[in-house]
């Protein structure tokens, strides 16, 4: 990623300045949000479990037979579908708009800072890069100015994917027919080369237990290595790691 490394290594791994903060306010946040999900997870797991014994217990009790069993689920199975599916459902794609926020919000303020930092010239301004926006702006503000490569890494190409269902999910609420025909076009070949993520027989978008953790363990890879490039570029790295 940072094809312009610094003269010498680091003395050591001491931190100056405001930009270290910063990285690590959103190293954070997403740390925060993993630890969110879980917490949530295991709350809806007790919530529903605790439903399902009430409902067993209570058909016990009054000697039901197999009909009326039947019958006494079904009366409170939509009861029961919120905490199977509803709430899970809404916390996955919370989730997922929770973390690319955060991120995009975190590569926005590091290439303003370094913008507005007197030690570190950038030739190129973020405003002269109007035409691009989200991650393609900050990662053209780093490449031009610092030759720091987002799109090098592994993991770039597939949190643009993430970011495709992310923009499903703002604008359409996750309903693939309320998107323009190019957006879903794009939508259904980030689907195509994702985990975890399908597009159901009403073209809705359908989340799996395992694809919020994911998203969120893949940026924070991704955040990590954009620290990595700084600490070891030639422009920037001296400035806040001697």
């Amino acid at each position: 990623m940072n094809r312009k490394p610094r003269p010498a290594p680091r003395t050591s791994y001491f931190m100056q300045g405001f930009l270290p903060a910063l990285l690590y306010s959103t190293e954070t946040e997403l740390d925060d949000l993993g630890a969110y999900l879980l917490s949530v997870s295991e709350f809806l797991d007790r919530q529903a479990a605790s439903f399902r014994e009430r409902l067993e217990r209570t058909s016990k009790e009054h000697g039901w037979n197999e009909e009326a069993q039947d019958h006494y689920f079904q009366m409170y199975g939509d009861e029961l579908d919120r905490w199977t599916d509803g709430f899970p459902s809404t916390i996955r794609s919370t989730v997922l708009l929770a973390a690319c926020s955060r991120l995009e919000e975190g590569l926005t303020s590091l290439c303003k800072h370094l913008e507005q930092h007197e030690d570190v010239a950038t030739p190129t301004t973020w405003d002269s890069l109007r035409m691009d926006r989200g991650l393609k702006r900050s990662a053209k503000f780093l490449r031009r100015n610092f030759e720091i490569h987002p799109e090098d890494h592994s993991a770039w190409a597939e949190t643009l994917d993430h970011f495709q269902v992310r923009h499903c999910y703002a604008h359409a609420n996750g309903n693939v027919r309320l998107m323009k025909a190019e957006q879903a076009t794009k939508l259904r070949e980030a689907v195509g080369r994702l985990s975890g993520v399908t597009i159901d027989d009403v073209e809705q978008i359908q989340l799996d237990t395992t694809y919020p953790e994911a998203v969120v363990r893949l940026m924070k890879q991704f955040w990590g290595a954009i620290e990595d490039a700084l600490a070891d570029n030639g422009p920037v790295g001296p400035t806040f790691w001697p």
